[in-house]
C-alpha cells in the first residue's frame, strides 16, 4: 500500500523516534530520524551542535535540511521536538503528509529523558522547570499542525503504530 509522508511530531521523550522504527518496519517505508540525520552530517551530537553554534544556527540547519529532505515522497519522518518553531517547517507538516502528535504527559517525559539529560541542550540544571516551560510554550503548535493526536503516555510503541495504522487504513 502507498502512503503520503508521515510526520511524527510532539516532545523530546514522547517516542517519536521508537515508534518511527517500528512503523517504517510495519509498513514498509524508509524513516528519516532527522536528529540523527543531521548527527550524521555534522559529524557531531546535537548538544554539540547547540554547544558549538548555539540554537538559533541549529534552528536553522534543522530548517534547511527538513525542507530538503521532505521533498522525497512515501518517507516517515521523526522530527525533532522544536522543528515545530518554524513557521515554513509548520507550512510542510500540515501540507505534505499526514502528521500524528505523539502527546505525552510531563510526568512521562522528565522519566523517560532523565538519564539523558546531558544530551538535551535545552535543558540546563534545572531540567524539570524548563521542561515545563517547553512544553507550555510548544503544546499547542504540535495540536494546531497535526491531523491525529495519539498519546503516547501509557501505551507502548507497537500500540501506538496500531493507532498509526489504524489512521492510515480509515
Amino acid at each position: 500500500m502507498q502512503f503520503d509522508n508521515i510526520f511524527l511530531i510532539g516532545m523530546m521523550g514522547a517516542g517519536k523516534s521508537t515508534v518511527g522504527e517500528l512503523l517504517s518496519q510495519k509498513i514498509k517505508l524508509p524513516l528519516l530520524d532527522i536528529d540523527k540525520e543531521i548527527e550524521k552530517i555534522m559529524d557531531m551530537p546535537i548538544s554539540q551542535i547547540f554547544s558549538d553554534y548555539g540554537e538559533k544556527r541549529f534552528r536553522l540547519i534543522e530548517s534547511t535540511f527538513f525542507k530538503e529532505c521532505t521533498k522525497l515522497n512515501n518517507y516517515i519522518y521523526a522530527t525533532g521536538g522544536g522543528i515545530i518553531l518554524d513557521k515554513n517547517n509548520q507550512s510542510i507538516i500540515r501540507n505534505r503528509g499526514i502528521t500524528f502528535f505523539l502527546d505525552c504527559d510531563i510526568e512521562i517525559i522528565t522519566h523517560r529523558i532523565k538519564d539523558t539529560i546531558d544530551d538535551r541542550p535545552l535543558l540546563p540544571n534545572n531540567f524539570q522547570k524548563e521542561l515545563k516551560i517547553l512544553f507550555k510554550n510548544r503544546y499547542s503548535l504540535y495540536k494546531s499542525n497535526s491531523k491525529h493526536t495519539i498519546n503516547s503516555s501509557s501505551i507502548n510503541p507497537s500500540q501506538i503504530v496500531n493507532k498509526i495504522e489504524d489512521y492510515l487504513h480509515a
